[in-house]
């Protein structure tokens, strides 16, 4: 009975994350705040409604929601999303690429915040992609969950698609 018990485990952990069941082990999946400067033309994300507020009160964002759902930790198969900022251009960036990340610090001038969350970085069970765009014209990288909104952002007002940033949970 054994042997068949751990033939059963070792099944389901070959099946891998995408027929994962949650538990109440998993770690909480928290709102990735989405925010908007309109005076320095930013978009700015956190997991932390403190400083979304503080964002709010002090240096002139505007709340514009929750873009999607995240791991505020470790997650197996989840990878962190990299929080970097221009005070050249006035810019928030986001990836999760490490590479990417030391390259925006040493070739763009950008500076490392820190993880802002645990993501996926291939489609899992649930998940929907975190789309990545870019507007050379006002230097503000824009992300979302919604592919209507990010054919609107490219068609009206001039971003261009970078790809996805990484996978997330819907708001």
């Amino acid at each position: 009975m054994g042997l068949i018990i751990g033939l059963l485990v070792g099944a389901s952990l070959v099946a891998g994350p995408a027929m994962a069941i949650p538990s109440s082990a998993d770690p909480v999946r928290v709102p990735l705040f989405r925010m908007w400067n309109p005076t320095i033309g930013d978009h700015f994300y956190t997991t932390s409604a403190q400083e979304r507020d503080r964002a709010i009160a002090r240096y002139g964002y505007t709340d514009e929601g929750v873009t999607a759902r995240v791991f505020a930790t470790p997650h197996f198969g989840t990878t962190p999303l990299f929080r970097l900022w221009s005070s050249a251009i006035g810019d928030h960036f986001y990836t999760t690429s490490l590479q990417e990340r030391d390259r925006a610090i040493e070739r763009y001038g950008y500076t490392g915040e820190g993880i802002t969350a645990w993501v996926y970085t291939a489609p899992h069970f649930g998940t929907t992609p975190l789309f990545r765009l870019w507007n050379p014209i006002i230097r503000d990288h824009f992300y979302t969950t919604s592919a209507e909104e990010r054919d609107n952002a490219i068609a009206r007002y001039g971003y261009v698609n970078e790809g996805v940033a990484g996978e997330v949970f819907a708001a």
